[in-house]
């Protein structure tokens, strides 16, 4: 712990010192950034395993002033983090650098110009004294107040090597009056209405929407989610619920949080499409989804997403949060969404400054030709494509 000019300086580096911080931490949150499940405490110390390589150490750092919590830092230090570059849909690797990888929106403070100072002089220093060679911001929100120290102000003196994306959410009911909210127009849920019973004769109405939220559904829900995914372009890209240690422990430590809610949608007893994810403050934050491509003709995924948006609200539930990402059904369903950004900065050394050359001329370049394809209308077309593609050779085809 350091102190300086009345800012008192405390790092976590064990979870067995959590309780040190957690009262500040909670409260901070609680004062600032209310909504955002990765920053919650109790979230990240189930979820850090899974979140984290193995040699990775949780590092919070907590700033008061006079006593008073001001900012925190909320991430791990990973001494051996390999930055992946991205080529389109496929990926290289840099030499394995020691990041401070700040977790998603993981930096909160109170909003003030002196704090966020405070808070990127301190990450300034770690560089400069050569402790860290890589910061990564994971998703920051454009409403975060560092956002605008970062990109409008370069306030770590350094270049960002950065991906801009969005994150689109479906807002359930009205907060001001309790009410459910009309997501879609008449003429848009008539047609809906239309697909849906054209959907529920296909299978002779014999079609179910299971929930799963307590530990002794996982196995079965992780076995079933992984024969979609293997009928999926998802499953070459190593994403989508697959039967591993890595998902059992991740959805295990969910449930053990109460956090875990999962949608199996069935046909005449067969699974055919999912959505997983964890229910935080009355909103269900989607962290994975699929659907069996042998059933693409009747669009499962859209059933089970507009069932969903349909039915959730009357359980309570405020909002979907669909998570990181422009794709169709994410625009199609939601209400509203934010920018955000993943954000790399490079410190000294001659492997970081390697490092930050490669990304960002990869990212550059990627970002351009996207634009172009964008630009002809050619680049939803070309993804389609790509998918259908991947999702034959996972299946076999």
């Amino acid at each position: 712990m350091s102190k300086e000019n009345n800012i008192t300086i405390r790092k976590i580096n064990s979870f067995d010192d959590f309780d040190l911080i957690k009262e500040d931490w909670i409260k901070l949150k609680k004062d600032y950034d209310s909504g955002n499940i990765y920053a919650d405490p109790d979230f990240f110390s189930k979820m850090f395993a899974t979140r984290a390589t193995d040699n990775s150490k949780p590092h919070i750092v907590l700033f008061k002033k006079n006593n008073n919590a001001i900012a925190i830092i909320i991430g791990w230090i990973n001494p051996n983090y390999i930055t992946t570059c991205w080529v389109g849909y496929f990926k290289l690797k840099s030499p394995p650098l020691v990041c401070y990888e700040i977790e998603n929106n993981g930096i909160i403070t109170d909003g003030r110009e002196e704090t966020q100072n405070i808070v990127c002089n301190y990450l300034k220093s770690k560089m400069q004294k050569k402790e860290i060679q890589l910061f990564s911001f994971n998703h920051l929100s454009s409403q975060n107040k560092i956002w605008k120290k970062l990109f409008d102000e370069n306030a770590l003196n350094k270049k960002l090597v950065y991906r801009k994306s969005v994150n689109w959410k479906t807002i359930l009911i009205n907060k001001d009056t309790g009410e459910k909210n009309q997501i879609h127009s008449k003429r848009t849920m008539k047609k809906l209405n239309r697909k849906g019973k054209k959907f529920l004769s296909s299978f002779d109405n014999d079609v179910e929407i299971k929930i799963i939220k307590n530990e002794s559904e996982i196995d079965k829900f992780i076995k079933e989610a992984e024969l979609i995914t293997k009928n999926s372009y998802q499953f070459l890209i190593d994403v989508g619920v697959k039967n591993n240690e890595y998902w059992k422990k991740a959805l295990t430590n969910l449930a053990e949080g109460n956090y875990f809610r999962a949608y199996m949608l069935y046909v005449k007893g067969t699974p055919v499409a999912y959505c997983m994810g964890a229910l935080y403050e009355k909103t269900l934050f989607l962290f994975a989804t699929g659907f069996n491509f042998q059933y693409k003709n009747y669009s499962p995924g859209e059933y089970l997403r507009y069932q969903l948006i349909d039915k959730l609200a009357d359980k309570g539930i405020q909002a979907i949060d669909y998570g990181y990402g422009d794709a169709i059904y994410k625009q199609r369903c939601g209400t509203e969404f934010l920018e955000e950004a993943s954000i790399r900065v490079y410190g000294k050394g001659n492997l970081a400054f390697l490092s930050s050359k490669i990304d960002n001329f990869l990212i550059h370049t990627c970002a351009e030709f996207f634009e172009k394809l964008r630009y002809f209308d050619f680049f939803y077309e070309i993804k389609a494509l790509w998918k259908q593609n991947l999702i034959k050779k996972s299946a076999g085809y």
